[in-house]
């Protein structure tokens, strides 16, 4: 990874982030992650964009990224993260 990370969601690094918290309102689940080194809360919605992955699904007790993995010896260039509460 090269240069400063972008401000905000952009930035986040999957294995960087806490979950804190998931909530449901009208347009589905939403989670509050915190990144401990930026010392800031984020909300991530599903679709969300982040440094190194997405947001696939958020549910009652947990939230899915798809990460992008650069590592040319595996078949798949992403693997599937889960965070629970």
């Amino acid at each position: 990874m090269k240069g400063p990370l972008p401000e905000g969601i952009p930035g986040l690094l999957i294995v960087e982030i806490d979950l804190a918290g998931i909530y449901r309102t009208s347009k589905g689940f939403v989670a509050q992650v915190s990144a401990p080194n930026k010392n800031k809360s984020y909300l991530l919605r599903a679709g969300d964009q982040l440094y190194d992955g997405d947001v696939v699904r958020i549910s009652q007790h947990e939230i899915v990224f798809k990460q992008i993995v650069n590592d040319p010896t595996v078949l798949k260039p992403f693997r599937e993260v889960v965070k629970k509460l």
